[in-house]
């Protein structure tokens, strides 16, 4: 049978928890609105003593090789050495003005840190194995499709993939710099220009996620979009992701109507509402199957659980056990724990 799911307040807070970081020892960090907290054993969170220096609405968390914890908030970008030294970025100070927040930091090559902002790609570099530093910020000066970074997605080639306000940017981390920005668009095929998320199936193609154009493969042959006519059930796609099987999956949602499951068939999407699952606020990590092939969803009506099956099973589930009332985010931790940021957590 299911076990009781644990519900925990940071700090006493019903604070909302946007990011998780998995740690190679094991160990869970949260960003949260009220700042980063570490899971120890025995499940008691401790804040960092860092938060006042940063900010407390942590948006993304990122590790680089040496093991530097990076903190991008609404106010702020830090980083947190292993030492437990800290340095800051501030906007005007160590940023340019324009920068609000980091949506996504990746580092590739060693020594190169790019951060996914809002008013383009940062890159950070460490001369000589030295402290890390601010080296410069890529704009659509540079060549870059748009200012607004929204996601960052490797390929089996070693390129990174840009998500941005006004399409997509690709190019190699670890050539000359400024780095020749490779950019599709509408011109190119693209069937919208703002990239909300980016993944790369088994095949080694890019999936992209637009908010109101459907969802796009983009193969060396070149692009194929995928929209209502094509089996999606509306074209704003919050989520592509992968399942066990290794079957593609979109999340879709039309307005207010409950968000639907696309299951790529090779050819179209099946598409179908699951039980229960409803709207909802979250949008990325909001479809989860765990490592046990149990299905987790985040949804206006609560974090819900369903039993291991395939995907096209979610649609004829029965009621799945629901544990919150409201859920935003999902991550599974490498013991097979599920971690979710939701309101008002309840057992069974």
């Amino acid at each position: 049978g299911a076990q009781p799911f644990t519900g925990y307040l940071l700090e006493k807070q019903n604070s909302g928890v946007e990011t998780f970081l998995m740690e190679p020892s094991g160990r869970v960090l949260l960003g949260s609105g009220s700042g980063v907290f570490e899971v120890s054993s025995g499940m008691s969170f401790h804040r960092l003593d860092i938060n006042g220096a940063v900010g407390t609405s942590v948006v993304a968390l990122a590790r680089d090789h040496d093991g530097n914890l990076w903190i991008s908030t609404e106010s702020a970008l830090g980083i947190l050495g292993i030492s437990g030294e800290l340095a800051i970025f501030h906007p005007g100070r160590g940023l340019p003005v324009t920068v609000h927040h980091a949506a996504a930091m990746l580092e590739q090559p060693t020594g190169r840190m790019w951060a996914a902002t809002n008013a383009g790609l940062i890159l950070f570099d460490r001369p000589h194995g030295g402290k890390w530093r601010f080296n410069r910020i890529f704009t659509t000066a540079d060549g870059l499709a748009g200012n607004d970074v929204l996601a960052i997605e490797p390929d089996s080639a070693g390129r990174l993939w840009l998500g941005t306000s006004e399409g997509i940017s690709r190019f190699t981390p670890q050539g000359a710099l400024p780095p020749r920005f490779e950019n599709l668009g509408r011109a190119q095929g693209l069937s919208a220009r703002r990239i909300t998320a980016l993944a790369r199936d088994p095949a080694g193609n890019m999936w992209a996620g637009t908010e109101s154009s459907g969802v796009m493969r983009i193969a060396r042959e070149g692009f194929v979009t995928y929209r209502e006519a094509d089996g999606l059930d509306a074209e704003r796609v919050f989520q592509v992701l992968e399942d066990r099987a290794g079957e593609l999956l979109a999340v879709a949602q039309r307005g207010a109507s409950p968000r639907t499951i696309g299951i790529f068939d090779g050819r179209r999407f099946r598409s179908f509402i699951p039980p229960a699952i409803g709207g909802g606020w979250g949008s990325q990590r909001i479809l989860l199957q765990a490592s046990s092939g149990e299905w987790w969803a985040a949804s206006g009506h609560g974090l819900l659980r369903f039993p291991p099956m395939t995907a096209a099973g979610l649609a004829t589930a029965v009621r799945p056990i629901r544990y919150s009332q409201g859920a935003f985010h999902i991550f599974e931790d490498s013991l097979g724990g599920i971690w979710a940021s939701a309101n008002q957590i309840h057992g069974p």
